[in-house]
């Protein structure tokens, strides 16, 4: 669970501007799930028992390291149906086709990639203007 969760908090920063400038603490998305591990848990449980199931135990390796798939009977058309709008939206412009080609995995994740970061990068400039501005003001 442990990666998926900083899977989970990387999405916040793909497209972020400020990792360029200044050097994000490359631990960061795992300081965050560390910090907050109980709370992850509690926010995505609802998720991860609709959507996702352990593959099977492996002895003597941590719980926290297992491996999840997608259930059966998950497809990728289902999960798309229950994505943000401004998220379908954002892969819509990317790639006009992109719903009627859900089938490949990799064009799939090259659009969601460049539309979170879109997404993100967009806000992540209006946050570095602000204090530009608020520090050339202040």
């Amino acid at each position: 669970r442990k990666e998926l969760f900083m899977t989970i908090a990387g999405l916040s920063y793909c497209g972020d501007n400020r990792n360029q400038f200044y050097g994000e603490d490359s631990n960061k998305c795992e300081k965050i799930v560390n910090g907050s591990y109980d709370a992850f848990i509690e926010l995505y449980q609802t998720f991860m028992d609709d959507y996702i199931e352990p593959l099977e135990d492996v002895d003597g390796v941590d719980t926290c390291l297992r491996y999840y798939r997608i259930k059966d009977g998950m497809g990728m058309d289902r999960l798309c149906d229950d994505l943000p709008g401004n998220l379908v939206k954002e892969m819509v412009e990317f790639d006009e086709q992109i719903m009627d080609n859900l089938d490949d995995y990799d064009r799939v994740y090259k659009c969601i990639n460049h539309a979170l970061c879109n997404i993100v990068g967009s806000s992540s400039w209006v946050q570095t203007l602000k204090g530009v501005l608020s520090a050339g003001l202040g």
